[in-house]
């Protein structure tokens, strides 16, 4: 109700896979007087309601008429409706989405049924990569992949926006590529989808666990990988090249006790670098403008906009 959202399997992917930092910057006092209200105080009211048992038959038999009775109340509604029903639903596939609690029902099964299935064999790609090392004489390099959260494409300076978002990047002369698309607005989909080589069209839920990537590749062919994360990590993207929590190395000017802002990154690419001596790659994966909390992102120095929304509540601001 809140954030406007839908229950699928993506959303149940993303509330069973959260950290407890990312899932406590949704608690608020109107979300507590909502369960309160809604699920406490039913359940509390049900729980009062004395129980009259009876024996098993009969319980059993007035069980199935009840079901029966709604069972048929329904399919008499959905057959006297069922050119309407039928238009609305080929239409509008989202109304599957919002239908408590089948929607939760249908979303838990399927990610239930992703985890339980047999391993698959890990598919290996790009097996003859190699480094082309002509001058042995030459330094070694270093590429820097910064991936972030929540940057929209519309929203850039750099592609025409009005507001001035990108002023250090517009000194830079960088190239912008506009012809993009993610694979989804969530974390777990869109992340896997960038590192991997089937593009969007082809891409699976899930593929990142069975199917090499981007990284995967380059560390065979010699280079050293490093995946550095500020997020909520790297949906196994980074299972299978050397990994690691940039809090777990906690700057005392940039972390909480809850994070770390993104300038902790910085840290880390410093250290990294002093650390190599062949060509290596460094993924940083920072925060960016990961909500509702939006004003915890950034040190003060960096609130250019105002005024700046400092709650949770989205609805308050405007």
């Amino acid at each position: 109700n809140a954030y406007g959202i839908v229950i699928d399997y993506t959303m149940f992917t993303n509330v069973v896979e959260t950290d407890v930092a990312e899932a406590t910057e949704l608690l608020n006092w109107k979300l507590g007087l909502w369960v309160a209200m809604v699920g406490v105080l039913p359940v509390y009211l049900i729980a009062r309601v004395p129980l009259r048992r009876k024996p098993w038959a009969k319980a059993l038999v007035s069980r199935f008429i009840a079901l029966s009775l709604a069972l048929l109340t329904l399919s008499g509604i959905a057959l006297s409706q069922y050119q309407s029903y039928a238009s609305l639903l080929r239409n509008n596939r989202e109304i599957r989405l919002i239908l408590v609690p089948t929607n939760l029902f249908a979303a838990g099964h399927g990610y239930l049924k992703r985890q339980l299935a047999s391993p698959k064999t890990l598919t290996a790609i790009g097996t003859d990569a190699v480094v082309n090392r002509q001058g042995a004489a030459r330094k070694p390099r270093l590429l820097v992949l910064a991936v972030g959260e929540t940057a929209r494409s519309a929203n850039f300076s750099l592609n025409g926006y009005s507001r001035e978002t990108n002023p250090e990047l517009e000194k830079r002369n960088v190239i912008s590529f506009t012809n993009v698309s993610s694979c989804g607005t969530a974390t777990a989909v869109s992340l896997p989808c960038m590192f991997l080589d089937v593009g969007k069209a082809q891409y699976k839920d899930g593929l990142a666990k069975s199917r090499e990537g981007l990284l995967d590749v380059l560390q065979r062919a010699g280079i050293s990988v490093m995946w550095t994360d500020n997020n909520s990590g790297c949906k196994g993207v980074c299972d299978r090249v050397p990994n690691h929590k940039a809090a777990s190395h906690a700057d005392s000017q940039l972390c909480t006790s809850e994070e770390c802002k993104d300038g902790v990154l910085l840290t880390e690419m410093q250290d990294f670098i002093k650390r190599q001596e062949g060509d290596a790659v460094l993924v940083l994966h920072y925060k960016g403008s990961h909500g509702p909390a939006y004003y915890k992102r950034y040190p003060s120095q960096f609130k250019k906009f105002a005024p700046v929304c400092e709650t949770n509540e989205l609805d308050k601001c405007k």
